[in-house]
């Protein structure tokens, strides 16, 4: 029996490391999922959905205004929105500021910059 002792305790520990590097894989399926979700970001030559955070600026002479947006994309079980990332610096070319809390249309220039392209008329 005393044999036995060191391979019982051997088939022990076995069996607690596979339950560990279970729930260790379980919590990266979860963290990769979260990191996917994430990642979603912004490519160029496509419009995006977006609040403003900030009152953005009006144009001023050849100086166009800025402020920030969330950016928004449709959920994926249903048609509400969720926002996809940090805040955003957009870009205003139209002499008219826009207040914080209204949604926007925005697409980013080849230069990398984000523009409004259309405001919420509400």
């Amino acid at each position: 029996m005393a044999e036995d002792s060191p391979v019982l305790w051997l088939e022990s520990a076995v069996i607690q490391l596979r339950e560990e590097l279970q729930q260790a894989n379980h919590a990266l399926m979860r963290v990769k999922a979260e990191v996917h979700a994430s990642s979603l970001q912004p490519q160029r030559n496509m419009f995006f959905v977006a609040k403003t955070t900030s009152t953005i600026t009006a144009m001023s002479g050849s100086t166009v205004g800025k402020g920030t947006v969330d950016i928004y994309r449709r959920g994926t079980s249903d048609d509400g929105l969720m926002t996809i990332g940090p805040s955003y610096t957009v870009y205003n070319a139209v002499a008219t500021s826009i207040s914080s809390g209204l949604w926007v249309m925005i697409q980013q220039d080849a230069g990398g910059d984000w523009w409004i392209t259309v405001e919420d008329c509400g």
